[in-house]
C-alpha cells in the first residue's frame, strides 16, 4: 500500500479513488435479513476505484511519444526473434479485418481471462468452475443521494463511503462498497452446480 500511495498523487489518483479504512464481515440470516458482524478490520487502508477510471488515468500517464496503444485490434499472436530484442504483435483490425504487425519493447498480455498469449506460455492452464456465479455492477446515484433506494441502502450498510462490506449468507455473499463520485460497487456470488455448457 506504501507503493501505491507514492503513486497516487503523481497520477492524479486521488480524486479517482476512495480511502476505505474499514473491513467489515457480516454473516446474513436469509430469512430473517438479520446480520451480524463476524470481523472488523479498522486499520483495512484499501482504496476503491471504478475500473474505467483506473484505466483512464493510466492510460493519460503513458509517455505518449514512447507507447503505443491500439484500441479496435484483436490480438492473434506474437514473436519475440532470437537475433534481436523486443516483440513483434499480429492483430486483427477489427473495423477492416486488415492484420497488422506492431513491434515493440514490450508486450502487456491484457487480453482477459481466455488470454491467448496466457495459452502459449501455460498451454496446459485449464479453465475451471469455481463453484459459483457473479455478477456485478456499479449503481450510479448522481442526484438521487436522497431518494428511498439510496436512503434504505445507506441505512442498511450504516459506514459506506469509509467501509468494505462483505455479506455471507447461505450458499450466497455479496460485496459493497462506495467508489467516488456518487457510485456503488456491488458483487453478488451465487454458490451452485457447474452449468451445462452450450457447444455454440
Amino acid at each position: 500500500m506504501e507503493t501505491l500511495a507514492r503513486w497516487i498523487p503523481g497520477w492524479g489518483l486521488d480524486d479517482a479513488t476512495l480511502p476505505l479504512a474499514v473491513d467489515l464481515n457480516r454473516a446474513t440470516d436469509s430469512e430473517t435479513k438479520a446480520a451480524r458482524t463476524l470481523a472488523r478490520d479498522d486499520g483495512f487502508n484499501f482504496r476503491a476505484a471504478h475500473w474505467g477510471d483506473l484505466h483512464r488515468r493510466l492510460h493519460e500517464a503513458l509517455p505518449a511519444a514512447a507507447v503505443t496503444v491500439l484500441w479496435g485490434h484483436q490480438f492473434l499472436s506474437f514473436e519475440a526473434p532470437d537475433d534481436k530484442p523486443g516483440v513483434v504483435a499480429t492483430a486483427r483490425v477489427l473495423r477492416t479485418g486488415e492484420t497488422v504487425e506492431v513491434a515493440g519493447d514490450l508486450l502487456v498480455a491484457a487480453d482477459g481471462s481466455t488470454s491467448s498469449i496466457r495459452r502459449r506460455f501455460l498451454p496446459d492452464l485449464k479453465l475451471r468452475y469455481s463453484g459459483y456465479c457473479a455478477w456485478r455492477g456499479v449503481f450510479d446515484f448522481t442526484g438521487k443521494e436522497g431518494s428511498e433506494t439510496v436512503t434504505g441502502v445507506r441505512s442498511a450498510y450504516p459506514e459506506l463511503g469509509n467501509c468494505l462490506y462483505f455479506d455471507l449468507a447461505h450458499k450466497t455473499h455479496a460485496v459493497l462498497y462506495e467508489l467516488p463520485g456518487s457510485r456503488l460497487n456491488w458483487l453478488w456470488y451465487i454458490n451452485g452446480p457447474e452449468p451445462e455448457r452450450s457447444s455454440r
